[in-house]
């Protein structure tokens, strides 16, 4: 009982990021063309690759 209401309690804040993350999305594909949008895309999976390659294991 005690772990479920734990859990229930990340739940907004699980949902605000998943609507932030959607959110996101539909900004960039909006407002960047497909060359930028597909610029910034692969830029992001470079940065979090750098991220996960030197920081994470840390």
């Amino acid at each position: 009982m005690k772990l479920a209401r734990h859990l229930l309690g990340y739940a907004p804040v699980k949902l605000v990021a998943a609507l932030c993350a959607f959110g996101g999305i539909y900004v960039f594909t909006r407002l960047l063309s497909a060359e930028e949008y597909g610029r910034y895309a692969l830029m992001f999976s470079v940065m979090a690759l750098m991220h996960t390659f030197s920081l994470t294991w840390v």
